[in-house]
């Protein structure tokens, strides 16, 4: 396990596309992606790793069957449905749960990915990556875990970030119609 440092606050994109450099340089097979303030069960990842010997792209899903949601009110709920819908309209994904962070990629397939074209810097990254990597032929597929409200901290999402990150996907949609190389 490798523990990368960096200064000040650049987004949360930039921090996993710094993750995946640095699995691609060192020759990594697998790269694991959770929330650090228990909202994801560490216990989950040997699931998601048995997977990805079947799959490029694994989500840890709180939306396919047997997934669940700990202590989320309703509007936290249905802002993440929405938000989720509205990722597969715009940018033709078929996973329920594309706004999760809980994954296991294939580093190999990551490789496929130019990421300078990544455009996303907060949120929306998790569905922009899943759309790049869609672009390339990654298999993704999704496990049930049981997502539980944080323990430690706050949410840094707020509707500033909820309408960036769905101006975001909305962008990525509309500019894979006229540019194949999106």
């Amino acid at each position: 396990m490798t523990l990368l440092r960096r200064d000040g606050k650049l987004g949360l994109g930039t921090a996993v596309v710094a993750a995946i450099r640095h699995a691609v340089e060192h020759g990594y097979d697998l790269l694991v992606n959770m929330d650090a303030d228990w909202s994801h069960d560490p216990r989950s990842i040997p699931a998601l790793i048995e997977a990805a010997n079947r799959f490029d792209v694994v989500l840890g899903s709180r939306y396919t069957r047997g997934g669940r949601i700990e202590g989320w009110p309703l509007f936290r709920r249905l802002m993440s449905r929405t938000v989720n819908a509205y990722a597969r309209l715009m940018l033709g994904l078929r996973t329920k749960d594309n706004s999760g962070s809980f994954r296991c990629y294939r580093v190999d397939v990551l490789r496929k990915i130019d990421l300078r074209r990544i455009r996303s810097r907060g949120y929306s990254f998790f569905e922009e990556i899943l759309f790049r990597l869609k672009n390339v032929g990654a298999v993704s597929t999704e496990i049930p875990i049981t997502f539980t409200d944080r323990r430690f901290g706050r949410s840094k999402i707020d509707k500033k970030e909820a309408v960036l990150a769905i101006w975001m996907i909305f962008r990525i949609g509309v500019s894979s119609i006229f540019d194949r190389r999106t």
